[in-house]
């Protein structure tokens, strides 16, 4: 027993039984204990002896008063304090559940909704303190503890007391109060600290809530502190890109190095997070950036056109270094009108397209989709992106017509290379696109393409925005979105029957509904194949066309032989697109082409590097070939975009399951089960918990399964997702009678049977390759390739 125990046990032997050592901090050291006369558990705080030794304890004891009186129901209160036989003590109630450390330590970041409602709870905690005079000066995670959801705020008083009552004996035994990672410069250099210093600490604690890490990582205490000092925090957005600019820019203000420039108050930063959330805040963000960034353009294009006519293209349209990876930033509005932001968005996509498609390798949109709303130097979205060049612009709707005004800039000195101006009649969009992607061709290299924008034939400026208008809501892949995609694309083929974009939408429409089971294949397959066919009479030459072809082909008709080459035809056209690299490379995983499945993937991925989905089917590809850390790393990055990505939650499962991580495969597991059926959450963790406690995560899946199973008689209930639970149970025959019945239902994703990793638990059965041959399921790749 060492010595600071066995002094407490003796001296508090008639007030508290203490029990065990909990943990270590800086400057304590914590036991459970139980409080004799109340007969309740207490957690038993004691100064550590050294730091005890340079405090009079008459002070520290009546500072540590001033803390008692506080009293809030997100502040731990202090029950005690005292001496006993020379250790300073104070005693709070036990706290049975985590704390944010413990928290942030086992998921990981949070969601933003999630990092707000914790933030607000702690910034009333240190409001209040504030209101009585008493500054924490020691915020971080681990002194935020969870009781039935609610956060409280520990340890008001160890720091007020031991600030006060060491006075400069502190700092010359060189003992600082705060913990590295939160703590604010003024702290560091020995300042005084106020309620700016806490706002500080909180914002560090935000910040590590939404990117994983605090704003200040280092090799010492000391390398931390000078950081704080001296940098810049990376801003927010630049990582978490689905956390609104707006966030963002609260935070910066909060962990401004100078304390005027911060928040007066704790109060006062918790209102402008709660404000920095809302839709209209947002709004005015995403607007002042788009003026910041179109301003830019702008006066490139004014300096421009002073050289006459053919003034929009500069002296040096030859020489310098290669330019081989391009992106296209998001365009601003110049209408600042949210109406006109479906047909900014077109455009911009449109734009994206063509450049591929004259084999130009342009990132795709969904991956400079996050720099919307930053003013990022164009140099650093370079670094992150791998760019030669990048192009900027701006759009201005003018009733039938669109003015595009483009500037190309080297990334590397962020000197301008080309700038132009376009205006066009919607009917004529397609000559706009040419000549922007003959531009390029000419600058960079490549060759002429076939328009994304529909051929060379003229469109009806109302059936181009209405097309516009559901690729807008295609985007968004909800089942509400995908209704709405369809209606405006109804609505472009009501006054333009021969627009082949808006029946190759319509076909889009109907093969997700297909794999997402909200049709089934008697209704999908016909409405799809009627499209597609429509789609082709108007204009086959088109590679959004052939692609949505090779998705009929391979999800309707289940036809791999037939898809291969359809596939390959729709590469021809457009070679560097990157979402038809990633479906070209799904057709490759369910031929058993596995290696070339990984290569195509990849190279999406180098031009799609933000898109979930391709990091998804990435994950998978690795998975299949059992680089298993490599995959969970791919399907991190998935959930850290999209935190509710069911899917990938499902092949995290999987993966795990794998690995032999019981644990993690079953908290995936019931976490992808809860999305898919929400009003099956709480059952499906009650009967985990059962079967665990009968048989273990074994006896969890089938309890599930049983549920899902008795479920199924009243609500569908997938046949895959039933028939794995058995399968990894070592149920085959239950695992084998649901893979009929998936196949029975026409489930699209029983197509891939015989190259899903996560049904490899039944490969060693040999019913298993007939069931496959009886069905038309195993992997017969194509031979023209």
């Amino acid at each position: 027993m060492n010595d600071t125990l066995a002094r407490l046990r003796s001296a508090l032997a008639e007030r508290y039984r203490i029990e065990r050592e909990l943990g270590r901090g800086g400057m304590a050291i914590v036991y459970l204990a139980t409080d004799l006369k109340h007969d309740r558990a207490v957690a038993l705080k004691v100064l550590r002896p050294e730091l005890a030794s340079a405090l009079g304890p008459e002070r520290f004891l009546r500072e540590i008063q001033t803390v008692a009186r506080l009293s809030h129901p997100h502040i731990l209160p202090l029950f005690d304090s005292g001496e006993a036989d020379g250790l300073l003590y104070y005693v709070m109630p036990f706290m049975a559940g985590e704390s944010l450390r413990d928290r942030l330590d086992r998921e990981g970041p949070l969601g933003l909704e999630e990092t707000l409602r914790i933030a607000a709870q702690v910034v009333e905690a240190l409001g209040r303190a504030h209101q009585g005079g008493v500054i924490h000066r020691d915020v971080k995670p681990a002194n935020i503890l969870f009781e039935a959801g609610q956060a409280l705020v520990s340890d008001f008083g160890i720091a007020r007391a031991v600030d006060a009552a060491g006075g400069e004996r502190m700092t010359q035994t060189g003992m600082a109060v705060g913990t590295p990672a939160y703590m604010s410069p003024e702290q560091a250099t020995g300042s005084a600290a106020d309620a700016r210093s806490d706002v500080y600490s909180l914002a560090c604690i935000v910040y590590e809530m939404l990117v994983g890490e605090p704003p200040f990582t280092g090799a010492t205490p000391r390398a931390v502190l000078a950081r704080h000092a001296t940098d810049e925090a990376r801003p927010v957005s630049e990582l978490r890109p689905d956390v609104p600019a707006s966030v963002g820019r609260t935070l910066d203000r909060a962990l401004a190095k100078d304390p005027a420039d911060r928040y007066a108050t704790a109060t006062d930063f918790g209102a402008a997070l709660a404000e920095a959330n809302t839709t209209a805040a947002i709004e005015r963000e995403a607007r002042r950036r788009r003026r910041g960034r179109a301003a830019r353009v702008a006066a490139a294009a004014a300096v421009l056109a002073g050289l006459g006519a053919g003034g929009w293209w500069l002296a040096r349209t030859l020489g310098g270094p290669p330019i081989e990876r391009l992106a296209v930033l998001p365009l601003a509005n110049l209408t600042n009108d949210p109406e006109e932001d479906y047909l900014v968005a077109g455009v911009h996509d449109a734009l994206i397209n063509e450049l591929a498609q004259s084999g130009i390798a342009v990132i795709a949109r969904q991956s400079v989709l996050r720099y919307a709303s930053t003013e990022q130097p164009i140099r650093e979205i370079a670094a992150e992106l791998d760019l030669d060049a990048v192009i900027e612009g701006s759009v201005m709707p003018r009733g039938d017509s669109v003015d595009v005004t483009l500037r190309l800039v080297d990334a590397r000195s962020e000197e301008p290379l080309w700038s132009g101006r376009f205006d066009r009649p919607l009917r004529d969009i397609a000559a706009l696109y040419r000549d922007v992607s003959g531009v390029m061709v000419d600058r960079i290299g490549g060759h002429a393409p076939v328009s994304s924008a529909g051929s060379t034939r003229e469109m009806d400026p109302e059936a181009y925005r209405a097309y516009l208008q559901g690729l807008f809501f295609w985007g968004r892949l909800t089942p509400d979105n995908i209704d709405n995609a369809e209606r405006y694309f109804e609505s472009a083929l009501e006054i333009d029957p021969g627009f082949a974009l808006a029946h190759a939408g319509i076909a889009r429409v109907w093969i997700v509904r297909l794999i997402l089971g909200l049709s089934g294949p008697e209704e999908a397959g016909p409405r799809a194949w009627a499209a597609v066919r429509r789609a082709l009479a108007a204009d086959s030459t088109l590679a959004e066309v052939q692609e949505v072809l090779a998705g009929v082909q391979l999800y309707v008709d289940r036809d791999r032989e037939a898809a291969g080459p359809t596939f390959r035809r729709a590469l021809e056209l457009n070679p560097n697109g990157a979402e038809l690299l990633t479906a070209y490379s799904n057709y490759l995983d369910l031929a058993g082409r596995h290696e070339e499945a990984l290569a195509e993937i990849e190279r999406a991925l180098a031009l799609d590097p933000n898109n979930p989905q391709t990091r998804f089917f990435y994950g998978r590809a690795l998975m299949e070939a059992h680089r298993f850390d490599e995959a969970v790393e791919q399907y991190r990055g998935v959930l850290a975009l999209v935190p509710d990505h069911s899917v990938t939650h499902s092949m995290l499962w999987a993966t795990y399951h794998m690995q032999g991580l019981e644990e993690q495969a079953l908290e995936e597991a019931l976490t992808f089960f809860s999305i898919r059926s929400p009003e099956l959450a709480d059952d499906m963790r009650s009967a985990a918990a059962r079967g665990r406690a009968r048989a273990g995560y074994a006896g969890a899946l089938v309890e599930i399964a049983r549920l899902m199973t008795e479920r199924a008689e009243s609500a569908y209930m997938s046949p895959m997702h039933i028939a794995r639970l058995y399968a990894y149970t070592g149920e085959n025959d239950s695992a084998f009678a649901w893979l009929e019945r998936a196949v029975d239902a026409g489930e699209p994703n029983a197509m891939s049977l015989g190259v899903r990793p996560d049904f490899e638990a039944l490969h060693e059965d040999p019913r298993f390759e007939n069931f496959l041959e009886r069905h038309g399921l195993a992997t017969s790749p194509d031979t023209a390739r």
